[in-house]
């Protein structure tokens, strides 16, 4: 039994390679519909208190593939992956995808494509807002070039050493 999320943001059950999405909460009792419920008709549900399995599943109106749940799973993955700051594309694939056996690999969309799916993914992520009133500490005034303030919204801060800036400042080539 594992968790996942839908292209909604909603909790998905995948169990024995069939997905459920949650259909009714009471006490602490959730029951799970199957997640092709309109377009198969499969009207195969159960039931979970806590994460357990109490009763169910029914049966289904068709087929599993434990492998198309199993691709779901790891592109929510590379997704949750992604939203962590400084966490490039290809670094959260090769994370998932290393995982991965080979039968659902081959289930996977192409590299290129998961990339570009991921960036766009990546692209709509809101960031937690930074902190403009950044204090910085008197032992690394001296590498502070130029501050616009505080009081900045848009703060800007120039960090760099100011003998190799005059050093450039000498040179009249720079290669």
């Amino acid at each position: 039994m594992q968790f996942s999320f839908s292209s909604r943001g909603n909790q998905v059950l995948i169990y024995e390679g069939f997905e459920y999405l949650k259909f009714r909460e009471k006490n602490n009792f959730i029951i799970w519909r199957c997640r092709l419920n309109r377009i198969n008709h499969c009207h195969s549900t159960l039931k979970t208190e806590d994460n357990n399995i109490i009763s169910g599943p029914t049966s289904h109106s068709y087929n599993s593939c434990p492998q198309e749940a199993a691709k779901k799973v790891a592109w929510q993955e590379m997704k949750a992956e992604v939203k962590g700051i400084g966490v490039s594309t290809r670094n959260a694939m090769g994370k998932v995808l290393a995982e991965l056996n080979n039968d659902i690999l081959i289930q996977m969309p192409k590299k290129s494509s998961l990339e570009r799916n991921l960036r766009r993914f990546k692209q709509n992520v809101n960031f937690p807002p930074v902190n403009a009133n950044l204090l910085i500490p008197e032992k690394y005034e001296e590498m502070i070039l130029y501050d616009s303030g505080v009081n900045d919204v848009d703060r800007i801060l120039v960090i760099g050493d100011r003998d190799l800036l005059s050093q450039l400042d000498n040179k009249d080539e720079i290669y």
